[in-house]
């Protein structure tokens, strides 16, 4: 997509916003349970404000959290190594975003009142596979915006 000096910008931005995500991951992570349910809370209310009375529970929020953040990591990982390969590396982008999903789950186990579940994991891993399927889209179509302007 991109050569030179912009790409190496494009690397060192994208590799920057994927160890802020991991960061951020950390300490979502490195919080009690208590404290991690009252920001669920505080979601949970923020969205009943915004969309009315919407049928979500605790639960269904903090899960949809961590989805979301992982979905968010793999995008990054491959947008990393698309810009500082000049290729994809999705396997490898999927794969490292579920090893640190289990280091994730693995850090849990260290933290008042949080546990290392499986199903958490699962569903992080779910939540990469959603993120690489979203690089894969947006690669497509900036590819073909690409093209038509080359034609």
């Amino acid at each position: 997509m991109q050569t030179g000096n912009k790409s190496k910008k494009a690397s060192i931005v994208f590799w920057i916003l994927t160890a802020a995500v991991m960061g951020l991951v950390f300490y979502f992570s490195s919080r009690p349970a208590d404290e991690s349910a009252m920001q669920s809370n505080f979601v949970l209310d923020l969205l009943t404000k915004l969309f009315g009375d919407v049928e979500l529970s605790d639960y269904i929020v903090r899960k949809g959290a961590h989805f979301s953040e992982f979905a968010l990591l793999c995008f990054l990982f491959n947008w990393s190594f698309y810009f500082t390969c000049g290729k994809t590396k999705r396997i490898l982008s999927l794969c490292l975003t579920s090893a640190y999903a289990a280091s994730d789950e693995f850090h849990q186990m260290f933290v008042e009142g949080r546990a290392c579940e499986i199903k958490d994991w699962a569903i992080d891993t779910s939540g990469a596979a959603a993120g690489l399927f979203a690089f894969i889209v947006l690669l497509l179509i900036v590819k073909k915006i690409v093209d038509r302007k080359k034609q």
